[in-house]
């Protein structure tokens, strides 16, 4: 079922396409995919173009930072591996075991929890 009031758009980049979705109030999901993935959500509102114009801005400058309000849904391991990635600094990196070891956890599960 699709959500009231809720938007959707891919931006196309040099690693696939970037899928971003949410609703009047929160960003609440995005992922790269191999092909543009739209289900419908056509909405519109003000958060969407705020949205799309910092995915162009990151896309021109990876230094840039989000400001745009988040709902991650998502188990409570989950948003404790999320709360870590956020923690990465722009143009830095990390291995699953790195996140594993700050967490206590396997690096196979952090691996399951960034999908």
């Amino acid at each position: 079922m699709v959500e009231i009031n809720s938007w959707q758009f891919s931006v196309t980049t040099e690693v696939g396409f970037l899928t971003v979705e949410g609703n009047e109030s929160f960003v609440t999901y995005a992922g790269f995919h191999r092909d543009k993935r739209l289900s419908g959500k056509t909405g519109d509102c003000a958060l969407k173009a705020e949205a799309k114009k910092q995915v162009q801005s990151y896309l021109s400058d990876a230094s840039m930072q989000f400001k745009l309000p988040v709902m991650a849904l998502g188990s409570q391991f989950q948003q404790s591996v999320w709360s870590v990635l956020e923690q990465i600094p722009s143009g830095q990196t990390r291995t699953y075991g790195e996140v594993a070891r700050i967490l206590g956890s396997s690096a196979r599960a952090v691996g399951g929890a960034c999908k």
